[in-house]
């Protein structure tokens, strides 16, 4: 098993980043232009570095690199009332550590992986889910800096994942191998998200910035491999365009054509299946998908047909554009990203609570990060967290009003509940200008969780009245009992006579 966050090793800095909270429009259009012998060896030297391990200062050395090199003003200077978004959310701090039962298969049958789901936080993890890219390996080195390995597939392993604070889960899935897959070396490279959009091992939307790594090798003895993309012809508006770089920027209200090439390597026409999505930001919720569009192309006998696509119309700051074509049951997939400059965005990073359950007269947190893109700060925005029981009532809520950076900035609250609350729902809702842009409901049970966290209160000597029953539930139960206590009064008083 591979554990390394990249296999490549400049995009580092990339994975480093982004954890560092720069938002990703704020970097140059390609990775050399900061990944290289041009970098100062005070920055290298932290690049190397367990990101897990880095200081404050060190952090804060990074995050001024970056957004000097990427040619951003991005403020430096938190806003009053905020704090390191870092201090409680952590990149990285989930691992999916699974392997393939065997290290060889052939195609058409399916390959097993097993495995666990480990949770390194103080927390825990509610509505995760593990998404995996299939890889086909290439040997050619510059081709892999450059635009990395050969996606072959990509699809949720699981979803509706719940991980306890500092806990561990069992994982296990199945691929199917394609008929047509040629022989070769493969690696399934794993993700970890929660509500489909926040990144706790891996970025989904990249082919380098990957998370826990498998790998098996496929024996086919098929002679011709199938139509495939050719990974390093994919141009946009004319200039190349690179997988493992930064992504690149275009004005906001630019048609962007994307452009590449189909290769047939055989001495037979063939037909594909070629799918365009274009979604906001990432491909991971169907709500983000902005058009698609399906079509049939022929490539003829050994020929490198080139295709191309206009991308018009957005949603917000980041376009992801996902290209699949199929060949019988084997899949070619590029998965293009860039940047629309001046459409200023803010988005939510990870809500969540420090510590579970909610403990009377304990103190607890609640946070949640928050960046923007395309601009130094981004004023009137508010963000509200709000802690709810099972009937509706309001446990705590903390509203955040003021600016919105767009290196990633931090809020939090805290608080000391009146009771216990081992069943509770953290509602997370971002306004700009008085509109909702984000809104997410995070359903904590700890029957779910842990049920040895379930806090039991003593009613009337009836144990197992949890909180978050309610007086509702109390009332509906005793309104049971009562009736059954008077006829049995009723029963004993007529035997006596």
């Amino acid at each position: 098993m591979d554990t390394s966050l990249t296999r490549i090793g400049y995009v580092f800095s990339f994975a480093l980043a982004f954890s560092l909270g720069i938002a990703l429009s704020s970097f140059p259009v390609h990775a050399a232009d900061t990944a290289s012998s041009d970098i100062p060896s005070d920055i290298s030297t932290l690049l190397q570095k367990d990101p897990t391990t880095l200081t404050d200062e060190e952090q804060q050395k990074l995050s001024e690199y970056f957004s000097t090199a990427s040619g951003s003003n991005v403020a430096t200077t938190a806003p009053e009332g905020t704090v390191n978004c870092f201090d409680y959310y952590t990149f990285g701090s989930v691992q999916v550590d699974v392997n393939p039962l065997i290290s060889q298969t052939v195609p058409g049958v399916p390959i097993t992986f097993s495995g666990t789901i480990k949770n390194q936080n103080p927390y825990p993890l509610i509505g995760g889910s593990v998404y995996a890219k299939v890889f086909r390996k290439s040997t050619n080195a510059s081709s892999v800096q450059v635009d990395g390995y050969d996606v072959v597939d990509q699809f949720f392993v699981e979803e509706g994942i719940t991980v306890a604070a500092n806990g561990s889960v069992p994982l296990s899935f199945d691929w199917t191998v394609p008929r047509n897959a040629p022989s070769g070396d493969y690696q399934v490279a794993f993700f970890f998200v929660t509500a489909k959009r926040f990144n706790l091992l891996g970025l989904s939307f990249t082919d380098d910035v990957v998370g826990n790594q498998a790998n098996f090798s496929i024996t086919s003895d098929a002679t011709v491999a199938p139509v495939a993309f050719d990974k390093g012809s994919v141009l946009l508006n004319g200039t190349a365009f690179h997988f493992a770089a930064f992504p690149p920027h275009f004005q906001k209200d630019d048609t962007v054509k994307a452009e590449m090439v189909l290769v047939n390597p055989s001495k037979e026409d063939r037909t594909v299946s070629v799918s365009w999505k274009q979604y906001d930001w990432d491909g991971l919720r169907q709500e983000n998908l902005v058009t698609e569009k399906t079509e049939a192309i022929l490539v003829k006998a050994n020929e490198k047909k080139s295709i191309s696509y206009e991308t018009k119309e957005y949603k917000g700051a980041v376009t992801y554009l996902v290209v699949e074509a199929r060949d019988g049951a084997s899949k070619s997939i590029l998965d293009i990203r860039f940047v629309r400059d001046d459409v200023e965005q803010v988005r939510m990073n990870f809500p969540g609570i420090m510590s579970f359950p909610l403990k009377a007269v304990e103190e607890n947190t609640v946070f949640s990060c928050i960046h923007a893109t395309n601009s130094d700060i981004v004023n009137g925005t508010e963000l509200t967290l709000e802690l709810k029981d099972t009937d509706g009532k309001v446990i705590h809520t903390y509203d955040y009003q003021g600016g919105i950076t767009g290196n990633m900035m931090g809020v939090k609250d805290t608080f000391i509940p009146e009771k216990d609350y081992g069943r509770f729902t953290l509602s997370a809702t971002l306004k700009k200008d008085g509109k909702v842009v984000e809104a997410l409901d995070q359903n904590y049970d700890c029957q779910n969780i842990d049920p040895s966290l379930c806090p039991v209160e003593t009613v009337s000597g009836l144990q197992s009245i949890t909180e978050g029953s309610g007086t509702k539930h109390l009332l509906l139960i005793l309104s049971t009992l009562l009736p059954i206590a008077v006829l049995g009064w009723y029963v004993v008083k007529k035997l006596k006579r």
